[in-house]
């Protein structure tokens, strides 16, 4: 194609001609129809129809002129320059003679073709449009009850005709038991406080950290100000001979070299449970009430004692919505099969969201299973659940898909819609092609 030295001013002078003038006054080669696009084409027709500018007595040479001088008008300033060869205001010059191809003939046949394609576009529109409202109806039947009760669609898989319905947490049905977890040590129902609720547990599955608790107790639980220890285990000393101790494990080492007292107990492990059940007789869950202090001055030594068997005892505090509220929550971490944050995220985001009451569901439903006089039927393809508080700020569809990737499929109902004029679109007859 020979290179164009014209300015834009010249192509808006010769196209300003044409709508002044109309193709009448300017002229045009036969050729041009080869190169009118097509959806200037397909305005065109529309204005000629709808303006009546035609009638059976018109003359085919007058329907040619009015269908370039329509789609001209109608056409871009690119598209103008690639068309603007073919009009006699064109410089001769630089005119492509190969450009100009077999001339068309241009019937009333032709330009009644032209309408029913124009007509079958029109249908085509009113079609997604009537589709488009279906949807946003069904849409609207789920996000209100009479009236509006929260829920929001966030997201829709046309091609499986599916939406994501994101409930508000006042509407969201969840049972205790769909956010447990067999690590989970606390039971928000419980009489216990939380780190009793931790001690209970330990006690009974770990014996060194039960030995490790009674140890705490004896040595808070103190007689007179001095550990209260067992000195008529020794044979070889009169009682009242036997020093006084801080400690429980003072007294041990103490007491060791004295072969009657090796005979009774043997190791540490079996003198601290065997003085702690004769102590406690009548009360072996002493170590309830200084589960507190226990908790927090012995964790590290707890989990030294856990990470024997690859686990790990990982503390979270969560904040409610009033003033004061709070949980604290405790999980028995699997070192080999979870990672720390994944145990943080799941006690702020699962169960601290379920105790404040911010935890909400995700829903898959299908269309047909909206009816938009009987309304939503409660079939639902799959449910999982979010925290609402992660969704402050953010585009939902976005962080759901990024908490659950498997709703990949899923996109804002705007883009769908868009989505969807195109494939319908496609799928029709190809008019521009048969233009």
């Amino acid at each position: 194609m020979p290179q164009k030295i014209l300015s834009q001013k010249d192509y808006k002078r010769m196209k300003q001609e044409v709508v002044e003038e109309s193709v009448y006054g300017v002229g045009f080669f036969d050729g041009i129809f080869s190169h009118l696009p097509d959806y200037s084409l397909v305005d065109a027709v529309r204005v000629i129809s709808e303006e009546g500018f035609i009638s059976r007595g018109t003359d085919d040479g007058t329907i040619r002129n009015m269908l370039v001088t329509e789609a001209i008008k109608a056409m871009n300033y690119q598209d103008f320059k690639d068309v603007a060869p073919y009009l006699f205001s064109y410089p001769r010059e630089q005119r492509e003679a190969d450009r100009l191809v077999r001339p068309i003939e241009i019937s009333r046949e032709y330009f009644e073709e032209l309408q029913q394609k124009a007509d079958e576009l029109f249908n085509l529109k009113q079609d997604i449009k009537q589709l488009n409202q279906t949807i946003d109806q069904k849409i609207a039947e789920l996000e209100t009850d009479r009236v509006q009760n929260g829920d929001r669609v966030i997201g829709l898989d046309m091609e499986q005709e599916e939406l994501l319905l994101l409930r508000a947490p006042e509407n969201a049905y969840i049972d205790d038991w769909e956010v447990s977890r067999d690590n989970l040590l606390i039971d928000y129902r419980s009489d216990l406080t939380s780190h009793q609720q931790v001690v209970d547990y330990l006690v009974a599955h770990y014996f060194d950290i039960a030995v490790l608790a009674y140890e705490y107790v004896l040595d808070h639980d103190l007689y007179r100000g001095c550990a209260d220890v067992d000195r008529y285990a020794i044979d070889e000393l009169d009682p009242i001979d036997v020093p006084n101790f801080s400690t429980q494990r003072e007294f041990y080492e103490y007491a060791r070299q004295f072969d009657s007292f090796n005979e009774q107990y043997g190791t540490y492990d079996r003198y601290i449970m065997a003085r702690y059940q004769f102590i406690y007789e009548y009360s072996l869950l002493e170590y309830q009430h200084y589960a507190n202090e226990f908790m927090n001055d012995k964790l590290e030594a707890i989990n030294t004692i856990l990470s024997m068997q690859d686990k790990e005892l990982i503390w979270h505090e969560v904040v409610g919505y009033s003033q004061g509220e709070h949980w604290e929550l405790a999980y028995l971490r699997d070192i080999e099969q979870e990672t720390r944050e994944e145990v943080l995220d799941y006690l702020e985001h699962e169960v601290g969201a379920y105790y404040r009451g911010s935890l909400t569901e995700l829903a898959v439903i299908k269309f047909e299973n909206i009816d938009m006089e009987k309304g939503f039927n409660g079939t639902q393809e799959h449910v999982c659940h979010i925290d609402q508080e992660e969704l402050f700020f953010v585009n939902p569809l976005e962080k759901a898909i990024e908490r659950y990737p498997d709703l990949a499929v899923f996109q804002a109902v705007e883009d769908s819609q868009v989505k969807l004029e195109k494939s319908i679109q496609q799928e029709a007859p190809d008019q521009h092609r048969s233009l």
